[in-house]
């Protein structure tokens, strides 16, 4: 499947593109809510046709991608699957700084700043039966998921089993632990994230002290 090789519109996170029950379908860069598919970040729509192998029916494919054409993430997006750096905690949120958008490291200067709120870190517990602290540190390195979008700042989540710590520093050596390490444990409860293939890996990560 190719994108069309002109781009129809620009658009921001949100915004309705087209109906789902008309013949389109999600490509990259949207999300299907409430019978339209909405734009997942900010771009340009693109519309590409693709055939089903065993029906032989054509479907409209929309994208939201840059206007070139590519797919690299410039912004965040609802959905997205990002590296971050917790720089404060409190009570009820702890504060992030995001380094990397999917497979994108962003150039220094352009990080984006977000809040992951308590309810947002577990829900295999009560509210009332864990703490901020219990889940992610000021230091530590994390893989979230994007679930809103605003004007200042973008709320996380780490609810899934497979987003969480990925990084913890050590106090005594100037090296990154694993959270699954002895050492790492020894510095207290961490909500650690169980990596799968497809997400950037401990080792890829692009950590800047």
């Amino acid at each position: 499947m190719e994108s069309s090789g002109c781009a129809v519109r620009t658009v921001i996170p949100g915004d309705a593109l087209y109906s789902s029950k008309e013949g389109y379908e999600c490509g990259r860069g949207v999300y299907e809510l409430r019978g339209f598919i909405r734009a997942a970040r900010v771009g340009y729509v693109f519309l590409s046709e693709k055939t089903n192998p065993t029906s032989s029916k054509t479907v409209k494919v929309v994208e939201v991608l840059n206007s070139d054409g590519s797919f690299t993430y410039q912004v965040p997006f609802i959905g997205a699957i990002v590296t971050a750096k917790v720089v404060e905690i409190s009570d009820r949120s702890a504060k992030c700084t995001m380094i990397r958008i999917e497979d994108t490291i962003l150039q220094k200067g352009a990080s984006f700043s977000a809040i992951i709120r308590k309810e947002d870190m577990r829900d295999d517990v009560k509210l009332d039966q864990f703490k901020v602290r219990e889940c992610v540190l000021p230091g530590d390195y994390i893989i979230a998921s994007v679930i809103s979008t605003g004007d200042s700042y973008y709320l996380l989540s780490i609810c899934d089993s497979r987003l969480g710590v990925v990084a913890v520093k050590s106090p005594s050596k100037n090296q990154w632990l694993s959270p699954t390490s002895y050492e790492a444990q020894s510095l207290g409860p961490r909500k650690v994230a169980i990596i799968p293939n497809t997400l950037p890996q401990i080792n890829s990560l692009s950590i800047n002290e």
